[in-house]
C-alpha cells in the first residue's frame, strides 16, 4: 500500500525528493536499522530522511514474525495538497459543481 502511494505520488506530479519524510513506528524488538533499510528500500527514499523513530509501548508479550513495523510518509508541499484534497472530493463525490 506504501509503495503503491509513493508510486502514485511521483507518477500523479512533479515531485521534489527532498521532500519527502518518513516517521517509523516500531517495536521494541525492531532493530531500528534494519528497518529503515528495509523503508527505504520499500519506498524508495533516502535513510537521510527518516525522522525520529516511534517507539511503541510495549502491551503484550507477543513478537509477531516478519511484521516490518508501521511508517507514516509525509510530502511537504502545500500546493500538491491542495490538488489531492481536490482530488478526493471529485471522486467521493463532494465537488460541487466545480471541474
Amino acid at each position: 500500500m506504501i509503495k503503491a502511494f509513493v508510486s502514485l505520488l511521483r507518477l500523479a506530479f512533479k515531485i521534489d525528493e527532498r521532500k519527502f519524510r518518513v516517521l517509523m513506528h516500531l517495536h521494541e524488538y525492531h532493530k531500528e536499522e534494519k528497518q529503515r533499510k528495509f523503508w527505504s528500500k520499500i519506498t524508495g527514499i533516502p535513510e537521510g530522511q527518516f525522522t525520529k523513530t516511534y517507539w511503541r509501548p510495549h502491551t503484550q508479550k507477543r513478537e509477531r514474525e516478519n511484521y516490518q513495523g508501521c511508517i507514516r510518509v509525509s510530502y511537504y508541499d502545500a500546493h500538491i495538497a491542495c490538488r489531492l484534497h481536490a482530488w478526493y472530493n471529485v471522486f467521493a463525490g463532494k465537488q460541487r459543481g466545480v471541474r
